[in-house]
């Protein structure tokens, strides 16, 4: 567990970074908005996201992250942990996830981080892992989105 209150996290983000490289999990509660820039930086390290609410990355990253959030995530409902009469324990939940189901929620995490990076722009043009079998970084899935976005009829429907 990261002390901030000792570490002054915003100066030291190393010592935050060693935890999360060491760690199964990361819990990602909302703070001034449903999503983390942490979320992105834990998986990145590899580590499983913990969310508490849909609104976090599961609603926000519909282009970035699978549609099946429990092969690379673990969701505890926010009203299970903190306003219930009987509280869970999120430990609890996280202690009960197997070795094995760790690791290959660390392989489906592997195989999303090519939509969560941004690459080297001149290695995707003309390189000799480019083409169209190379995987699409975060901007192109960006752009894929917003161009579905504006070619829907949905967009068009509100002019």
């Amino acid at each position: 567990m990261v002390n901030c209150a000792n570490l002054k996290c915003s100066h030291k983000p190393e010592a935050v970074m060693k935890q999360v490289l060491r760690a199964n999990f990361c819990l990602q509660p909302p703070g001034d908005s449903p999503t983390r820039r942490s979320t992105f930086d834990g998986l990145i390290a590899g580590c499983i996201p913990v969310f508490f609410r849909n609104d976090s990355a599961y609603e926000q990253y519909t282009w970035h992250l699978p549609s099946d959030p429990e092969t690379y995530s673990v969701f505890i409902e926010e009203e299970r942990v903190v306003n219930s009469t009987k509280p869970l324990k999120i430990e609890d939940v996280l202690n009960s996830y197997s070795q094995q189901k760790i690791k290959k929620m660390r392989k489906k995490i592997v195989e999303i981080l090519p939509s969560l990076l941004y690459m080297n722009f001149a290695d995707k043009d003309g390189g000799e892992n480019s083409g169209e079998n190379s995987a699409k970084d975060a901007f192109d899935l960006s752009i894929e989105g917003m161009l579905r976005t504006v070619m829907s009829n949905r967009f068009w429907n509100r002019l």
